[in-house]
C-alpha cells in the first residue's frame, strides 16, 4: 500500500477526530471508528507497532498505560486560573467540558514568549510528551516544562490533551472498553491481510444507488432520520449519466452504471479526448483514484447545465457519452463537464468501508482548487443539514430552479457496490407524482405494429367548439394483461377496429407522424388518469396510467394549459409553518397528545383500559384532489391518521368520486363509513375534528366503529343503503378500475 502523500496527523487533527467521535450517535459509532482507525492507518507514512501502542494508550486499552495513573494534581493546578470561580473536582473523573474549556482559555492568556525552535506538534511527539509526563519520577518543573507546548494547540486540541492526562477519554465515546479493543484489533489484522486493498481500480464496479423517499413527515421521521440520523448531508441530483472514472497513472477507463466501458469516447489515457481535460486537474499526489460522479452536458452559451434530452442553446439535443473533444472549437454551443461526488479508491486503499463523512474529506483534497471550473469538473456541494424545515427549504429551492431533485445520504454511510437499501441511508427526493397529482386526458390514437398495441397517444384539450385534441404524450401499455384488452376492447366497441394513420380534423397535426399509429374513432375515446415526471419539449415526461375514468366525459379532460401548467404543480414549494424548535414533536405527536385533541364522544375508541386498541381514527382518502397534502399533514396534528390504502383497520374513507373503483370496493366491504372530503375542508378551516353533515354521506355502515354523524341516534339517517350502493353504477365499462401494480409510485394494496 502506498501512502497518499508525506503527511501525519497532527494532533490538533487527531483530537478533531476524538471530537467527532464523541458526537457520533450510538447506531452509527462503530464504522465510525473503524473509519477513524483507517484513516489513521491511511495517513500513517510509516505504521508500527509504536503507534499501535499509542492509540491503545489514549484508549486505556493496554494494561501498562501510563494514562491509568492518576494525573499529580499540582499539574493539574498550575494550568488553572486562580481567579476562575468554578473548582476542580477531588475526583478527576468528575471533570466536565467545562473544566477543559476553561483549562484551554487560561493557556491561551498566559502571555508566554513563542517556544523558539517551534514545537513538534505531532500526533506522535504530542502523546510522547503526554506520557513523560505521567512518569512518578519527573519533577514538577519538569513536568512544566515538558507541556509548555500546550498553548501552541488549538482550544479542541487543549481539551483532549488534559482528557487523555486524566483518563477520561473512554467516557466520551459511545462503546466500552472491550469493544474498544476489538475495534483496535479488527484494524490491526485487516492491514496486515491486506484487506480492502486494490479491489476496485481497474474493472467496473456497479455503483450504490439511491431508494426512493417524499417530503411526507412520516417518510422523514421513518426513513430519512431513522437510517441517516439527525444530521445528514444534502446534494442536487444532477440529470446527467452516472459514471465511475478509474485513473490509472496517466491511463484511464470509464465505466457506465451497467459497467460499459466508454473509454474509447472519453479517453484511454491523459492525452485523449475528456481525460486529457480532467487529467492536469489533479495534484501530484494522486497517482490511482476511482471517482463516482455524473457526466453532464454544459452550455457554453447559457452557461449552464443542460438536462438529458433537453434542448440546448442551439436548439439541439445533444448525447453527453457521444461528444467528442476533439472536435471541439469556439463554435460548438456545448461541451462535456463532470460532476465528482465520491471516491472509492486512492493510491492502492479502497475507500468502500470508510464513512461518506470521512470520503468527502478525502475527496476535497484530491484537485487543485485554482483549477476547478463548472465547465470541466466541480465536486458537488454537500450541506449538512439537521433540521426539517432545512430539508425543505432546500428541497424548495431545486424545484425552483427546475433540477431533477434531491439527494439526501447519511454522513456514516458505507459504499456498498450495486446496493440500494434504505438501510444504506442514501435517499432521493423528487417531485411527487402519485395520485395526487395526475392529468385526465383521452386515448385518441394507438400506435400498432402487426397487430400488437406498442403505447397509447394521449391527447389534452384545445377547444370544445370546434372540437379539437392536441397530442401530448405517448404511453406505454405496461399493464396488467386483463386489463390491457378491456382498455383494447373498449377504445374498439361498436366499430371493432381503428382507424387509419391519416390525421383526423378533432386531432391537431403533429410536427411528426408515425407510421405505426392508428388513430381512434371519436366515439371510442376513452379518458384515462395520466401521471407523469413531467413535461419535455410540451410533451408529457414517463407517462403512465393510473386508471380508466368511465365516469368522465371526454369534454371535461385537462386542457392543454392544464398539462403546461402540470409541472409546476409537480414541483410546486412545500408549505409548512412547522419551526425548528422540535422537529420530532412537531412532525409526530405522540398517541397520547394525540387521543387528548379529539373530543372523547369522537374517539373510536374509549379510553376504558380493556378497549382492544388505542388508536386513533384511521382515514383513508381515495381520490381526494380538492385537500392537498400539507393540509392532510395539518389534519394529522388534529389527531387523524392516514393510510394510503383501504384496510380492515381503517375507520373511516374519504373521497371527491364516489364512484371511483376503489370507493365501491370499500363499500363492498361494508366495513367503515364513506364521507366526502368536504367534512376535511371544514375541519380544516374550524381546525378541529367536526361531525359530518348528512349531505356529506356517500354510505353508512352497520359494521363501522366510528361514527361521527349529527345527532345520528334521533335521525336513523341511512343516506345510501348497502345494496343500492353496490348496485349503482355496476357497469364495469362505466366506473373505473385501476392500474399501476407495476408502478414502484403506487404501493400494493392489502
Amino acid at each position: 500500500m502506498s501512502t497518499y502523500h508525506d503527511h501525519r496527523w497532527t494532533f490538533s487533527e487527531f483530537a478533531g477526530h476524538l471530537k467527532r467521535l464523541s458526537e457520533t450517535p450510538r447506531p452509527f459509532f462503530e464504522v465510525a471508528f473503524k473509519t477513524f482507525l483507517a484513516e489513521f492507518t491511511f495517513y500513517a507514512v510509516d505504521i508500527n507497532d509504536t503507534l499501535d501502542n499509542h492509540l491503545k494508550d489514549v484508549f486505556q486499552i493496554s494494561i501498562n498505560s501510563p494514562f491509568a495513573g492518576a494525573l499529580p494534581e499540582a499539574i493539574l493546578q498550575a494550568h488553572w486560573d486562580k481567579d476562575e470561580v468554578m473548582s476542580l473536582p477531588n475526583d478527576l473523573s468528575k471533570l466536565s467540558d467545562s473544566h477543559f474549556a476553561t483549562i484551554s482559555a487560561y493557556l491561551h492568556r498566559i502571555d508566554t514568549k513563542p517556544i523558539v525552535p517551534p514545537p513538534d506538534l505531532s500526533f506522535e511527539a504530542v502523546i510522547r510528551n503526554l506520557e513523560a509526563v505521567m512518569n512518578p519520577s519527573l519533577s514538577l518543573s519538569d513536568a512544566l516544562e515538558t507541556l509548555k507546548f500546550l498553548p501552541s494547540l488549538d482550544d479542541n486540541a487543549i481539551h483532549w490533551a488534559f482528557r487523555i492526562l486524566t483518563n477520561n477519554v473512554l467516557k466520551e465515546m459511545k462503546a466500552d472498553r472491550p469493544k474498544i479493543s476489538d475495534y483496535l484489533s479488527y484494524e490491526v489484522i485487516r492491514r496486515r491481510s491486506k484487506q480492502n486493498y486494490d479491489d476496485v481500480i481497474g474493472s467496473p464496479q456497479a455503483p450504490m444507488l439511491l431508494t426512493k423517499t417524499s417530503t411526507n413527515p412520516n417518510d422523514y421521521v421513518d426513513k430519512i432520520r431513522k437510517y441517516c440520523g439527525d444530521a445528514f448531508y444534502m446534494e442536487t441530483k444532477y440529470d446527467g449519466e452516472r459514471l465511475h472514472v478509474h485513473k490509472m497513472r496517466n491511463h484511464y477507463k470509464f465505466f457506465s452504471r451497467k459497467g460499459i466501458d466508454y473509454s474509447h469516447k472519453l479517453g484511454t489515457d491523459s492525452s485523449k479526448e475528456f481525460a486529457a481535460k480532467i487529467n492536469g486537474l489533479f495534484i501530484d499526489q494522486v497517482t490511482h483514484v476511482v471517482l463516482d460522479c455524473e457526466l453532464l452536458v454544459w452550455d457554453r452559451v447559457t452557461k449552464k447545465l443542460v438536462g438529458k434530452n433537453e434542448k440546448a442553446s442551439d436548439g439541439k439535443i445533444y448525447d453527453v457519452k457521444n461528444l467528442l473533444e476533439s472536435r471541439d472549437d469556439d463554435t460548438v454551443a456545448v461541451n462535456r463537464t463532470l460532476c465528482v461526488f465520491d471516491v472509492l479508491h486512492l493510491n492502492g486503499t479502497d475507500l468502500l468501508e470508510w464513512t461518506l463523512e470521512a470520503r468527502i474529506r478525502l475527496l476535497k483534497s484530491l484537485f487543485k482548487p485554482e483549477a476547478l471550473t463548472a465547465d470541466t469538473l466541480f465536486l458537488t456541494e454537500h450541506t449538512l443539514t439537521t433540521k426539517r424545515q432545512q430539508f425543505l427549504d432546500y428541497y424548495n429551492n431545486a424545484m425552483k430552479e427546475r433540477l431533477e431533485g434531491v439527494v439526501v445520504k447519511s454522513l456514516y454511510s458505507t459504499y456498498r457496490i450495486g446496493s440500494r437499501a434504505q438501510q444504506n441511508g442514501w435517499f432521493k427526493v423528487k417531485p411527487d407524482y402519485s395520485a395526487s397529482n395526475t392529468l385526465d386526458l383521452a386515448i385518441v390514437a394507438v400506435r400498432e405494429k402487426n397487430t400488437r398495441i406498442l403505447a397509447f397517444e394521449v391527447a389534452a384539450l384545445v377547444s370544445k367548439n370546434p372540437l379539437l385534441f392536441k397530442i401530448v404524450g405517448s404511453v406505454t401499455p405496461f399493464i396488467k394483461r386483463l386489463d390491457k384488452q378491456r382498455l383494447i376492447g373498449l377504445l374498439k366497441r361498436e366499430t371493432g377496429d381503428f382507424l387509419d394513420n391519416r390525421c383526423p380534423d378533432w386531432v391537431q397535426r403533429p410536427l411528426t407522424m408515425d407510421k405505426n399509429i392508428r388513430f381512434v374513432h371519436l366515439k371510442c375515446i376513452e379518458v384515462v388518469e395520466v401521471r407523469a415526471s413531467g413535461l419535455m419539449r410540451g410533451s408529457l415526461r414517463f407517462p403512465s396510467i393510473v386508471c380508466v375514468r368511465g365516469d368522465k366525459e371526454v369534454l371535461d379532460i385537462d386542457t392543454v394549459k392544464d398539462v403546461e401548467e402540470y409541472e409546476d404543480n409537480l414541483r410546486k414549494a412545500i408549505e409548512t409553518n412547522r419551526t425548528d424548535e422540535s422537529d420530532t414533536t412537531t412532525i409526530r405527536l405522540s398517541r397520547k397528545r394525540r387521543l387528548e385533541t379529539i373530543p372523547s364522544q369522537f374517539r373510536k375508541y374509549d379510553n376504558d383500559p380493556q378497549s382492544q386498541s388505542p388508536d386513533v381514527p384511521v382515514v383513508c382518502p381515495i381520490n381526494v384532489t380538492t385537500v392537498s397534502r400539507a393540509q392532510m399533514e395539518e389534519l394529522s396534528q388534529l389527531g387523524l391518521s392516514f393510510c394510503p390504502n383501504f384496510t380492515k383497520t381503517t375507520s373511516v374513507v374519504v373521497t371527491d368520486q364516489p364512484n371511483a373503483f376503489k370507493v365501491k370496493s370499500a363499500i363492498n366491504q361494508n366495513l367503515c363509513h364513506v364521507i366526502r372530503a368536504d367534512w376535511l375542508k371544514r375541519c380544516i378551516d374550524e381546525a378541529a375534528i367536526v361531525e359530518w353533515k348528512e349531505r356529506e354521506v356517500i354510505f353508512s355502515s352497520d359494521n363501522a366503529t366510528f361514527n361521527l354523524l349529527e345527532d345520528v341516534r334521533e335521525k336513523d339517517y341511512q343516506p345510501f343503503s348497502f345494496d343500492e350502493a353496490v348496485e349503482a353504477d355496476s357497469d364495469v365499462s362505466e366506473g373505473e378500475f385501476n392500474f399501476g401494480d407495476e408502478l414502484d409510485e403506487v404501493p400494493a394494496e392489502e
